[in-house]
């Protein structure tokens, strides 16, 4: 079984832009030099505080690489030019030991993440991965308000939840 871990939050460099926006900086390197998560393969999380704004994954180049790609830039300084408050942090999840990385596991890994993710934050910036299962259990998942039933608090007591 793969095993990862979890570094950060890290604060995400911003320039200033035109009108008071700030945008990701091209210049990232103190956190690949301050970090060595950013120099592995694994899955990244963008928040602003603690609410999620995108999730991703790399299982060929590292996360420095991927996170702060023009194409997910442009993702996220496109949400940025949307907020009031301009700041922003990253977390990193990778895989604990040396030996080849589980893209497999990665893969899923940012499956169940972008899943939290959008529980938390509706206007999460993904785009793949962002169907809504069309199916609710009352009391345990995806449920609407209200107090769940003694048979559902119980399941979710044995399921951990």
């Amino acid at each position: 079984m793969a095993s990862f871990e979890v570094k950060g939050p890290y604060p995400v460099k911003l320039v200033d832009g035109k009108n008071g926006t700030k945008f990701i900086s091209d210049d990232q390197r103190e956190l690949s030099n301050n970090c060595t998560s950013f120099r592995r393969r694994g899955c990244y999380i963008f928040a602003r505080g603690n609410v999620p704004i995108y999730v991703g994954k790399t299982d060929a180049q590292t996360i420095i690489k991927k996170a702060f790609d023009p194409a997910n830039k442009k993702k996220i300084d496109r949400w940025l030019v949307q907020q009031k408050k301009k700041t922003l942090v990253i977390f990193t999840v990778t895989q604990i030991g040396k030996g080849k990385t589980s893209a497999k596991a990665i893969d899923e890994i940012e499956s169940e993440f972008i899943a939290f993710a959008r529980s938390r934050n509706k206007e999460l910036v993904n785009k793949k991965k962002m169907a809504e299962p069309k199916w609710s259990i009352a009391g345990l998942v995806r449920a609407q308000q209200g107090k769940p039933s003694k048979p559902a608090r119980a399941l979710r007591s044995a399921l951990g939840m």
